[in-house]
């Protein structure tokens, strides 16, 4: 065999042995808590916002990738409703340098922006460690123009109209309340999952939407608004549940 063929050989093995005992090495660190990034690393502020009724969401983040054009990437923020006898909003430190907020009359809106209104692709900050969330008392609405809202309780008397933007994803836990009024935009996905008791649940669905049930009995009354053609009611639960909730939407 030639020097330079042994050479070769040699080399490859090298790589290879280095490679494997990198990836050792790696997850050795990674098991001991050694490595993290900076975002998993965040804390937490929590700002005590003045009285509100009504909340304005957009958790667009705007990436201006060229002067002509522009991307964005979802935030998420999780909705606390009846939890707690003040308004408070929890801010994880990455997100503290873009995130806005402004009040007009009682209505609370939310949204990410730079100082100059524009983010580059390198100035894209990844989630960290905690949630961006707000708690509030009672609100009379809730409406999310763009991004991501999980909504982890809503106990309240009065009723509260929903409103969720297209083309995002949305989650209902811990719903106890009269009245909800839900209005789901175009492609608009919404699981409402087996913790939440309400009397009555008013929908409207829009093109291409969809709305899944976990255990559906815990909805006593299904009002259909206006439902479009395109539009899917889903039902995960029990079998004997289907009954229960086939009869509620006749």
């Amino acid at each position: 065999m030639k020097t330079s063929n042994k050479l070769l050989i040699v080399l490859f093995f090298f790589v290879v042995i280095t490679l494997v005992l990198f990836n050792v090495l790696l997850n050795v660190q990674l098991k001991a808590g050694n490595l993290s990034s900076e975002y998993q690393k965040t804390t937490r502020s929590t700002v005590t916002m003045k009285p509100f009724q009504h909340v304005v969401y957009d958790g667009r983040q705007y990436l201006h990738q060229s002067r002509s054009s522009q991307s964005w990437v979802s935030r998420t923020i999780h909705l606390s409703v009846g939890d707690r006898n003040k308004h408070e909003l929890e801010i994880p430190s990455n997100f503290e340098p873009i995130l806005r907020y402004h009040y007009q009359g009682d209505t609370l809106f939310i949204g990410f922006s730079s100082e100059d209104g524009a983010f580059g692709r390198a100035d894209y900050i990844p989630d960290g460690s905690i949630p961006l969330r707000l708690f509030a008392p009672a609100l009379s609405s809730v409406a999310s123009v763009g991004g991501i809202m999980n909504v982890d309780r809503i106990r309240q008397q009065e009723p509260l109209a929903l409103h969720l933007a297209n083309s995002a994803n949305f989650m209902l836990l811990g719903l106890d309340i009269p009245v909800l009024q839900l209005h789901a935009d175009s492609n608009a996905q919404v699981m409402v999952v087996d913790n939440s008791h309400v009397d009555t649940l008013a929908l409207t669905m829009g093109k291409s939407t969809g709305i899944t049930f976990v255990t559906p009995n815990n909805i006593k009354n299904i009002l259909p608004v206006q439902l479009d053609s395109t539009a899917r009611i889903r039902v995960d639960g029990k079998a004997a549940d289907m009954k229960t909730y086939l009869q509620k939407t006749q």
